[in-house]
């Protein structure tokens, strides 16, 4: 898996580069091509060593530089299928990959699209509830942490 990683992170530049265009307004856009040993890389090579350690009956592994343009942020998430089987709902384990990729960060992802679902397009409305849920998240991880410790 390391050397998938480096050559992922060695490859995306390269794999950015291929895949710019400029739009009738002048500006960069990036469209994804599957055919990029980049492109192979995240969304087979990567998730497929997951696959081979995790039950795919209890979990899901999935990968994504965007749909069709390429994403600012490339991310990999495991979803035990209990909890969610999509990105957009409920919580799961995130790889987030930072623009360069040269940084990989060990996150636990929250389904965004729920919250939009729930309270609307209104970012002055699910911004807050994305906060508060992320704070309930904190504390339930802080009480279990400190059981682990009295235990």
């Amino acid at each position: 898996m390391k050397n998938s990683l480096l050559d992922f992170r060695d490859n995306w530049s390269p794999y950015l580069e291929y895949c710019e265009k400029i739009n009738e307004k002048g500006k960069k856009v990036y469209f994804n091509k599957k055919e990029h040993k980049a492109h192979k890389i995240f969304i087979e090579d990567l998730p497929a060593y997951f696959r081979e350690t995790l039950d795919e009956r209890k979990y899901i592994v999935k990968s994504s530089l965007g749909a069709s343009q390429i994403s600012g942020i490339p991310w990999l998430c495991i979803m035990h299928r209990d909890v969610t089987t999509s990105v957009t709902k409920g919580f799961y384990i995130a790889y987030l990959f930072s623009r360069n990729a040269k940084k990989v960060y060990l996150s636990i992802g929250l389904g965004a699209t729920q919250f939009s679902e729930l309270y609307g397009e209104n970012l002055n409305k699910c911004i807050p509830k994305i906060d508060e849920a992320k704070s309930k998240f904190l504390k339930i991880f802080q009480i279990m942490d400190q059981k682990i410790m009295i235990v």
